[in-house]
């Protein structure tokens, strides 16, 4: 066929083969690691939810799953499909909302990650959120509060559309920015013996106990406190690992341990018996970043991002 004529919806024969049903219920059998209770969730038999699945692979020439008694596994090519499928089957759901909304003239969302603090207490993140519903005052901003550990999940299973977060998500099919950086500060005790000082030097916590956010749901802030420190040639111990803000003002309010934060977080000094100290050295900083799928297409994201200083 003559190029100029070919069909632009011809696809290799492997995905002309590929069912949307088939991709739905290889999610499920990857979900429930068991055939049997996918297919009562499915409200299918069996029977043909395990023909479904053997015609995908033989159609993709590959095992997706490892079959046992007690139920399957996903092998590492059902481990990579999974994502990108996921990933579709989000996109898609985005879609059909946004024609279903454009249709009846309806009001579409903006689905935001982010960590209270990290959002809320920056002037760029308030400026661009305050922008945008001025902008677009009919849009239903949707916020969802997680850890930067949670994000990449979040983005790639489609319930958020931007994160707002720390660091990088270390994950190619995601892009990320620096949309502003702030300075660290060291939280205290009211009676520590440097809480007197206006500001804090990195060397003089030498040695002091660090009490941290676990390290699986704060990757940014652990580690880029973890870089300034060795920049430094400062040992900080770890004291213990809490999920919670007011957590760490408690630990460092009895003498547990210390705490260092960006400017955002240091409101904790607000807590009795708790002060916040500026980290005296110019590399204590750390970057607010806002992260997207690549080739993110929805337009109220992409002018969310635009009024973050993200360029088109």
């Amino acid at each position: 066929m003559d190029s100029e004529h070919a069909n632009p919806l011809t696809f290799p024969i492997a995905i002309n083969a590929i069912t949307l049903r088939q991709l739905q219920y290889f999610v499920a059998v990857a979900e429930d690691e068991h055939f049997t209770r996918a297919s009562e969730r499915l409200l299918i038999a069996q029977p043909s939810l395990s023909r479904q699945i053997r015609d995908l692979e033989e159609t993709l020439g590959v095992s997706l799953f490892v079959r046992g008694s007690r139920g399957v596994y996903l092998t590492d090519a059902g481990r990579d499909l999974f994502v990108h499928v996921r990933q579709i089957l989000a996109m898609l759901e985005r879609a059909f909302d946004s024609v279903r909304e454009t249709a009846q003239g309806g009001r579409g969302s903006l689905r935001l990650g982010y960590y209270g603090p990290t959002f809320f207490n920056n002037p760029v993140t308030h400026s661009a959120l305050e922008h945008f519903r001025a902008e677009w005052p009919d849009i239903e901003v949707v916020g969802l509060e997680l850890f930067t550990g949670q994000m990449v999940d979040a983005l790639r299973a489609g319930r958020i559309d931007v994160a707002i977060c720390r660091g990088e998500p270390g994950s190619s099919d995601l892009h990320w920015w620096t949309i502003a950086t702030e300075r660290l500060y060291v939280l205290l005790s009211a009676t520590d013996p440097l809480a007197a000082a206006e500001n804090v030097a990195l060397g003089d916590l030498d040695g002091r106990k660090l009490i941290t956010f676990p390290q699986a749901l704060s990757l940014g802030l652990n580690a880029r406190v973890a870089e300034v420190a060795a920049l430094a040639g400062v040992s900080l111990p770890p004291a213990r690992e809490v999920t919670q803000l007011a957590s760490i003002a408690y630990h460092v309010s009895v003498g547990d341990g210390i705490a260092i934060l960006p400017a955002s977080s240091s409101v904790l000094s607000g807590f009795q018996n708790v002060v916040s100290r500026e980290l005296r050295d110019p590399n204590a900083t750390c970057d607010i970043t806002v992260w997207a799928r690549e080739g993110e297409t929805d337009r109220y994201a992409r002018a969310f991002l635009e009024m973050l200083g993200v360029p088109k």
